[in-house]
């Protein structure tokens, strides 16, 4: 799931006990840090100063000089936000028939998968302590990766049609441009319960085609890839089983050879 951090809890959990960081992205755990501190009440030169010992006992590489600015914007930012939401870990959201339903009453696949898309964030916001009534609009383009395959601009007339049939509303408030969510029902029964954010679309798809996925066994990739059914024997990703394939035959020419 794209520009939201699922596993809040673990991430920040590992950070203090085992050091870890993510090196990809390090100011994602440099922000759950400081968040973390912050709830806890320290004050700002104590944020920094624990942060800072963090840094240099964890990131290779890590110049105070080169990134004593950018902590301190950090905190000022985290420091001035009206609501710190909790640090938890999103473990599942349900999507409910009635909210089903109204999605594929929209009878557009694009359509479609934008508006599921749309409502599994707007779920796991709600999960994760969002006291708005919409998701907020820095993540519409995550929300379009997500459905669609790209951010590309004209796909931003998806959300026009969904504003247009009432499906969304504009908002804007102190926190930025978002969107309100008119075919949330929370009181029907669930249909889909999704428990990995890995790719939501794969939930839309299983239900709305019947199409059926499995997650590669390969740890370094671990990416969800399509069989042709369920009891497929299939355990890895066509990539991944082509090197392995590859590999097979490495070794056993070589065998051949040392014979």
């Amino acid at each position: 799931m794209k520009g939201i951090e699922i596993n809040e809890k673990t991430m920040l959990v590992n950070a203090l006990e085992k050091g870890e960081i993510d090196t990809k992205k390090p100011s994602k755990t440099l922000g759950l840090l400081i968040k973390h501190y912050i709830l806890e009440g320290y004050e700002k030169e104590e944020v920094y100063n624990i942060v800072d010992e963090f840094m240099k006992k964890n990131y290779k590489g890590y110049v105070r000089g080169k990134w004593e600015d950018f902590i301190y914007k950090m905190i000022e930012t985290i420091m001035g936000l009206k609501r710190l939401n909790p640090i938890i870990d999103v473990d599942k959201v349900t999507i409910t028939k009635s909210e089903w339903d109204k999605i594929i009453e929209l009878n557009d696949k694009r359509l479609e998968k934008v508006a599921f898309v749309l409502l599994v964030y707007k779920k796991v916001l709600d999960r994760k302590g969002n006291t708005h009534d919409y998701t907020v609009g820095n993540e519409l383009m995550d929300i379009l990766q997500e459905a669609v395959g790209n951010r590309k601009q004209e796909n931003k007339v998806l959300f026009g049609e969904l504003k247009k049939i009432g499906y969304i509303d504009n908002v804007k408030s102190c926190d930025g441009i978002g969107i309100t969510i008119n075919y949330c029902d929370y009181e029907s029964e669930d249909k889909i319960i999704i428990d990995d954010f890995d790719k939501i679309i794969h939930y839309y798809n299983e239900v709305k085609f019947g199409w059926k996925y499995k997650k590669c066994e390969n740890k370094e990739c671990n990416k969800w890839f399509r069989v042709s059914n369920v009891d497929t024997k299939s355990k890895k990703c066509k990539k991944c089983q082509a090197e392995e394939n590859k590999k097979k035959t490495r070794n056993r020419v070589e065998k051949f050879r040392n014979r």
